[in-house]
């Protein structure tokens, strides 16, 4: 069961107005041409278990590798290339592991660089329970959908005088209505029942009060979903407590940052949590959202799971649903079956050890 369950969670996340004839002409193609960033730290190691995953499953996936450099690309203000994000433009896929950003330095965010540039407005992190990996918590169930490109992320920071700093949060219709009608569209299609806003409009009142206007416009066109708010710090209260009150949550930005990290404890981890960002035109980008891990870097240690789980969702954008399903379903019996963990999830095995028994059982 806990099984039917995930692979619903990691369905299509097509942008439901733009991405369907971008799919069809990727699913028809013999190979398929895919962004892939390593990343830092234990990216490397875990994109290369990604790699051997899909040579052993005959994905037709061509990779086209890119890499952060080592200085900042003034055309992106980061470390990022135009070229790399020409890439994800051109092939409308791709796959990301960790990125490291020095805290409080000059230059631009890796992360808020793909997304600002890409304009990948939603997150969708799907938090289930993996069978036969036991927490505090059964049968957790629920997805949260995070808008991408403003709010406090915008990045808009200035000095008013000295010891003052100011920084805007911003929040626009048109963006608020773009990840509304995302959240609702990914409710019904995925057979959801409820969708919940997140908000602290109650302080807020115009920025969150936009938000929660937006999502209410949205709401009256499915009748058939149920639709309610909550207050972001009730809302973490409320998930600790019972997570299954909660279906699909959709919220703006620092609150799905918070909120959707809080869910992944529910299930074991960052290194258990799949994620993909949608944007503009049908682009996917699915990643990693745990840390570049530098202590364990090339050590062979690493958890390649949340990236690979990742990759599924990369799949099934792409309508490759046998492929997904078969790699899906050899990573949950993997860690199921219990004789191969790493060390994050209570074992004693490398990467390479827990990279080769999810190829023996595909």
């Amino acid at each position: 069961m806990a099984s039917q369950l995930l692979r619903r969670a990691l369905g299509s996340h097509s942008n439901p107005s733009t991405a369907f004839e971008a799919v069809r002409a990727f699913s028809s193609a013999t190979t398929i041409r895919a962004t892939l960033f390593p990343g830092d730290g234990i990216g490397p190691e875990i994109a290369e278990s990604v790699k051997q995953v899909f040579r052993e499953a005959d994905v037709p996936i061509e990779w086209e590798e890119h890499y952060v450099g080592d200085q900042i690309d003034p055309r992106t203000q980061s470390f990022l290339t135009w070229e790399s994000l020409e890439s994800v433009r051109r092939n409308g896929v791709g796959l990301k592991g960790p990125m490291a950003t020095p805290i409080g330095k000059g230059h631009r965010s890796l992360n808020l660089t793909l997304r600002k540039e890409l304009n990948l407005y939603a997150n969708v992190r799907p938090c289930y329970s993996l069978p036969g990996y036991k927490t505090r918590y059964d049968d957790v169930n629920l997805i949260t959908i995070r808008e991408n490109t403003e709010g406090e992320y915008s990045g808009l920071e200035h000095q008013v005088v000295r010891g003052v700093v100011e920084s805007l949060k911003i929040i626009t219709r048109q963006a608020s209505l773009r990840v509304a009608e995302y959240a609702f569209h990914y409710a019904k299609t995925h057979g959801r029942e409820r969708v919940s806003a997140i908000h602290k409009a109650n302080i807020m009142q115009k920025t969150d009060g936009l938000f929660l206007k937006c999502c209410r416009e949205v709401a009256e066109k499915y009748p058939e979903i149920k639709y309610e708010e909550v207050v972001i710090d009730n809302c973490c209260m409320m998930l600790v407590k019972n997570p299954a009150l909660f279906d699909v949550l959709v919220m703006p930005n620092l609150y799905g940052d918070i909120i959707s990290d809080l869910c992944a404890g529910l299930i074991g981890g960052l290194g258990l949590t799949p994620s993909c960002n949608i944007g503009e035109g049908g682009i996917a980008l699915a990643e990693a959202v745990h840390g570049s891990a530098p202590d364990i870097a090339g050590k062979n240690l690493a958890n390649p799971t949340a990236l690979l789980l990742s990759s599924v969702t990369m799949l099934r954008h792409l309508e490759l649903h046998d492929k997904a399903t078969r790699i899906q379903d050899a990573i949950l019996n993997t860690i199921a079956e219990g004789k191969y963990r790493t060390a994050d999830l209570g074992g004693s095995s490398s990467t390479s050890d827990f990279t080769r028994a999810i190829c023996d059982h595909l």
